[in-house]
């Protein structure tokens, strides 16, 4: 999945850093997310529904 938008927020670069790695905000910000649990050091499972009533579970990780 390729990214292509950008958005700038008003707040320190480093408070977006740790709300970015907080997987309570996380899980605020992404529609339909049921949960957000770590899998690793830096990878994590997302289950999420969407409107639909289809429900995904995704492995996310960072290099």
């Amino acid at each position: 999945m390729a990214l292509t938008e950008s958005r700038s927020l008003p707040v320190p670069q480093q408070q977006a850093w740790e709300a970015l790695n907080d997987a309570t905000v996380l899980k605020a910000c992404i529609p339909g997310c049921e949960s957000i649990e770590a899998d690793g050091e830096h990878a994590w499972a997302v289950a999420l529904t969407t409107k639909g009533k289809r429900s995904w579970t995704a492995w996310i990780s960072r290099s």
